[in-house]
This record gives C-alpha cells, sequence and structure tokens, in this order.
C-alpha cells in the first residue's frame, strides 16, 4: 500500500465546463500568479520575448512562453510544465514598441486618418456618451491585408438594449 496522496495542480479543471480566459476564472488566476512568478527567469533566455497565460488545445490553462524564432523546444530549452501548469511556445517574432508621433496627438481631439491608437473611440451612435466616448481604440490588426481595430465589446459593441437612440449596435457599424 502507498502512503502517498494524490495531490491536484491549482489549476487542473474540476468541472466538465470549458474554462474561460478570464482575469475572474479561478484556475486562470493561479496560472497568472505562477506565470508571474517564473517570468524573470525566463526571460533570462534572450529567445525569449515574453510570456502570458493561455488554453491548450484542450482547453486547460497554460504559460505561453512567447519567442523570436522556433529555436527553442519544449522539453529541451523551456520545461514542459511550471508548477504544475503545462508551457507553450508561440513565436511571435521581436516585440518592440511602435514609433511615437511627434508633436504628440490628443487622444481624445478630432484627428484625421490614420487616428493614432490609444485614441478614445465608441460606436457611432452612442447617445449615453454624448456621441463619444466608450473607451479606446487600443490596437491595429492586420488580417489578410486589411487593417482593422482592436478594443474592447463595451466600446464597440455594448449597446444591446433599444435606448434614447432608438438603435442597437450591431457589427459592421461606424465607429467614432
Amino acid at each position: 500500500m502507498s502512503c502517498e496522496k494524490s495531490v491536484k495542480s491549482p489549476v487542473e479543471p474540476t468541472a466538465q465546463e470549458p474554462i474561460q480566459l478570464s482575469k475572474a476564472h479561478p484556475q486562470i488566476q493561479a496560472t497568472m500568479v505562477i506565470q508571474e512568478n517564473n517570468t524573470p527567469d525566463l526571460m533570462k533566455n534572450p529567445e525569449v520575448v515574453g510570456t502570458a497565460v493561455t488554453l491548450t488545445a484542450d482547453g486547460k490553462p497554460a504559460i505561453m512562453v512567447m519567442t523570436k524564432t522556433d529555436k527553442l523546444k519544449i522539453g529541451k530549452d523551456i520545461p514542459e510544465m511550471i508548477d504544475g501548469v503545462p508551457v507553450v511556445i508561440e513565436v511571435t517574432g521581436v516585440i518592440r514598441p511602435m514609433k511615437t508621433t511627434t508633436p504628440p496627438v490628443s487622444h481624445t481631439a478630432k484627428q484625421t486618418p490614420p487616428i493614432q491608437l490609444g485614441t478614445s473611440g465608441g460606436w457611432r451612435y452612442d447617445l449615453a456618451n454624448g456621441y463619444c466616448c466608450g473607451g479606446t481604440l487600443g490596437s491595429l490588426v492586420s488580417i489578410g491585408g486589411k487593417q482593422h481595430i482592436m478594443s474592447n465589446y463595451h466600446v464597440l459593441e455594448a449597446d444591446i438594449v433599444l435606448g434614447g437612440n432608438n438603435k442597437v449596435a450591431e457589427n459592421g457599424d461606424f465607429v467614432i
């Protein structure tokens, strides 16, 4: 007979429900602590450009190690597990800040296209906020050569009930 106790990982799923990649989820919170505690050691490798929390292909919380190239291998250069959490590698290339504008741009004033990222914006018909602004237009994403602005739901489409403007936000609506 064995006297060993079975120890569960702090991030091991306990229910059959899929885990949501949300800071509010306890398993994601536990993974974030492990990720933050281990990032300084992982970043000592010159190929590593960052870390994050993600989900594995089968929906379990994991630590993502972002690398410049595909030189690093799991199990050889990067551990397969850290404190019971699986590790995945994502080749992102070098991550660097974008060039700033000179002179500085007001992120709340009207701008001529192309607007600067970090600008306040929102749904074109957002009457509740005086037609501007629900939040920050956060980043520029290129998909298939077409540029898109990535932001949060509450900025672009949160108006889901008829209000004073008698409109409901829909995909494709203009953003200001």
